[in-house]
């Protein structure tokens, strides 16, 4: 997982049957729980697979709408806190938020991601640096070169649909861990798993299954593309 010539992602998702990730917009997961969409089964899965990465990356929407960032370090050997790298288009935050506040000891990194495109040239910019938080503006390639130059050579996904989205079309993602809740859900704005304007597609081999009550957990490895 850490090779230090790329930067490993696994994207960490729970869907219904087909595709939709909460019955509303701005979803927590407690509510989620509430609905028995998701269990802890799942969370306690998505907190394993976590612990085993350098970092998370989340939309800033997808975070603000939890209480806070959860915690792992009781389960990693170091028993340190990984960052937590927060994309927002507007780069602007709410500040009563319990992850914005000044106690909250969390490191994280608010970024304003200017493309996706790992072939251009590294850029990333400090624009501001307090206490276990810095705001950032750059593209994929600057932010992938200033985490490696901190050791941190991965990261776990965990969503929204858009940025998803962003990282599967830009074929960064080599993992997705699927957690199948036994719900169909029909609503057209309901959120999706991915979410995007434009076509593209992504072939995944399947390479693991287990079954816990009505709950499938799934994981897929990115399909290798052959050039001749």
């Amino acid at each position: 997982m850490n090779d230090k010539d790329s930067f490993f992602i696994q994207n960490v998702m729970l869907s219904s049957l087909n595709g939709k990730i909460a019955f509303e917009q701005k979803e927590s997961n407690l509510a989620r729980e509430k609905n028995h969409f998701t269990n802890d089964d799942d969370f306690k899965n998505m907190e394993r697979l976590v612990s085993l990465t350098d970092c998370v990356f989340i939309g800033k929407e997808s975070i603000e709408c939890e209480e806070n960032a959860f915690s792992v370090k009781h389960l990693r050997k170091n028993q340190k806190e990984i960052p937590w790298i927060i994309f927002s288009q507007s780069g602007k935050i709410k500040k009563d938020h319990n992850l914005w506040k000044p106690e909250n000891k969390f490191p994280k990194i608010l970024l304003t991601c200017t493309s996706f495109e790992l072939s251009e040239k590294s850029q990333i910019q400090i624009l501001k640096q307090e206490n276990h938080y810095l705001q950032m503006i750059g593209n994929i390639s600057g932010l992938f070169q200033y985490l490696k130059a901190q050791n941190i050579f991965s990261s776990t996904l965990l969503g929204g649909g858009v940025l998803n989205a962003l990282f599967w079309k830009s074929r960064l993602v080599q993992q997705l861990h699927l957690t199948l809740s036994p719900f169909l859900y029909a609503k057209n704005d309901a959120p999706s798993l991915i979410s995007s304007q434009e076509k593209f597609s992504q072939q995944l081999t399947l390479t693991g299954v287990t079954q816990k009550k009505d709950f499938l957990f799934l994981t897929y490895e990115k399909k290798r593309e052959h050039h001749s």
